[in-house]
C-alpha cells in the first residue's frame, strides 16, 4: 500500500508538471481571408497560437524563446516545419502577431509611427468603451483599451528585445508597446479582421497539445516577405 501511495503521488507530480495553466487570449480572426477563431497562450518564455475553423484545428505554432525553437504544424496537410534562431523566432511572431491583429503592411513597414486616439468609440463587450486609433494620417478600424489583464508590451517584448538588439527595428510594434494597453477589435470595410472576446487561463500540455506524430517534415518556409523592406532600412 505504501508503494501504491509513493507511486500515486509521484504520478500526481508527474502530471501537474506536464500541465500548467497559462495565461490566454480568444476570439475570431480572419486568417488567410476565412473566419476562424484563435487562441494565444502565454506561458513565461513560451508561446502557443493555435487557429480553428468550424472548431477544426487548421495551424498550430510553438514558440520558445527561451532556446530559440519554433515550430509551425500544419494540421490541414498533416506536416510541420521547425527551425531554432532567436532572430527568426522574433521575426516570425510578429509577422504571426501582424496577421492575427489584422495591420496592414504598409503600416508595419512604416520608417516613423505615431499613434492618436480619436473620439469614436464603440462598446465590444466584455471590455466596454474602445477607442479608435489613427496611425499617422491613416484612420484604423483598430479600437484600443486599457487594463483589460495583459498589454501588448507583454506579448511582444521578448521580440523586440531580441531584434533591437540585432540592430532591426519595427517602429510600428516599438511605438504600441509605449501606449500600454491592448487592440482588441479591427474592422475594414464593415468585416470584423479580429475580435478578442476573452482573457483568462488555459490549461496547457506543451507535449500533447503541439504533439505532430505520423506528420510529414517540411521544409522552412519564408515568412519573412512583408519585413524585407524593414530590414533594409
Amino acid at each position: 500500500m505504501k508503494r501504491i501511495a509513493i507511486f500515486g503521488v509521484l504520478l500526481l507530480f508527474c502530471i501537474s508538471c506536464s500541465c500548467a495553466f497559462a495565461q490566454s487570449l480568444s476570439g475570431d480572426v480572419l486568417w488567410n481571408g476565412s473566419p476562424m477563431k484563435f487562441l494565444l497562450i502565454l506561458d513565461g518564455n513560451r508561446y502557443g497560437l493555435k487557429i480553428y475553423q468550424n472548431n477544426d484545428l487548421v495551424l498550430r505554432v510553438s514558440v520558445d524563446m527561451g532556446s530559440g525553437k519554433l515550430m509551425v504544424i500544419d494540421d490541414l496537410k498533416r506536416s510541420y516545419a521547425q527551425t531554432e534562431s532567436k532572430q527568426l523566432v522574433a521575426m516570425t511572431a510578429l509577422f504571426a502577431m501582424g496577421k492575427i491583429f489584422g495591420v496592414d503592411d504598409d503600416l508595419l513597414r512604416s520608417g516613423k509611427v505615431n499613434f492618436f486616439p480619436l473620439s469614436d468609440q464603440k462598446v465590444f463587450a466584455p471590455f466596454g468603451e474602445c477607442i479608435r486609433l489613427r496611425v499617422n494620417n491613416d484612420v484604423t478600424g483598430m479600437y484600443w483599451v486599457k487594463n483589460v489583464g495583459v498589454d501588448m508590451n507583454t506579448i511582444l517584448s521578448p521580440f523586440l528585445q531580441k531584434l533591437t538588439h540585432d540592430g532591426i527595428r519595427f517602429p510600428f510594434w516599438d511605438e504600441l508597446v509605449k501606449m500600454k494597453g491592448f487592440i482588441v477589435a479591427n474592422q475594414k470595410d464593415d468585416q470584423v479582421i479580429y475580435r478578442l472576446y476573452e482573457v483568462g487561463q488555459e490549461k496547457i500540455d506543451w507535449t500533447k497539445d503541439f504533439d505532430h506524430k505520423g506528420f510529414s517534415k517540411d521544409e522552412w518556409v519564408d515568412f519573412l516577405a512583408p519585413f524585407q523592406m524593414v530590414k533594409e532600412q
